[in-house]
């Protein structure tokens, strides 16, 4: 009888322990994005930021696919977003590779339900922004700080206010 419940109990133990760590499959849902590096969802879309381009999947869709809703400019290159409704926001590198020079970053803003108005310039900086987070009317993101003369930066976390930025836009 003790063997038994042994016997059960080592039983038991290892199907427990072997479904708690079992690797889930994944299936191939969108392919062909060009180095797709960040991604945010609103509603039945999903927005996929690459390099370059800015994707829209409709996840509703039987046969979901990829169309590219935004094309940074030539030396302008996406290392982040976060979405707010119909705006998302696009942290971008100016980088200019046949100088290897880089020029400083911006966040834009980019209507989702307006894909024909051109992306606004929200915030630009001499620094490197590689990160956004937005909450409420806040834009919160990673800079560096100008490097000293031994390469050495820190980076801070920042913040600005996009109902600011608007407003005074609306005023000029």
């Amino acid at each position: 009888q003790f063997m038994k419940t042994k016997l059960l109990f080592a039983f038991l133990s290892t199907l427990i322990f072997s479904n708690a760590f079992a690797q889930q499959v994944s299936l191939d849902y969108v392919s062909g994005l060009s180095e797709p590096s960040a991604m945010v969802h609103q509603g039945n879309m999903l927005y996929v930021q690459g390099v370059e381009n800015l994707y829209q999947i409709n996840t509703a869709a039987t046969s979901p696919s990829a169309t590219v809703i935004y094309t940074a400019p030539s030396d302008f290159y996406m290392t982040n977003l976060t979405i707010s409704g119909n705006i998302i926001y696009i942290a971008e590198e100016h980088y200019i590779e046949a100088d290897d020079s880089f020029e400083g970053c911006r966040i834009i803003s980019l209507d989702v339900t307006n894909l024909t108005a051109p992306a606004s310039v929200v915030y630009s900086t001499t620094q490197y922004v590689s990160s956004l987070a937005l909450n409420g009317t806040e834009i919160y993101f990673t800079s560096e700080t100008d490097p000293d003369d031994e390469d050495n930066f820190t980076v801070e976390v920042r913040k600005i206010n996009i109902q600011q930025v608007f407003l005074i836009r609306n005023l000029l």
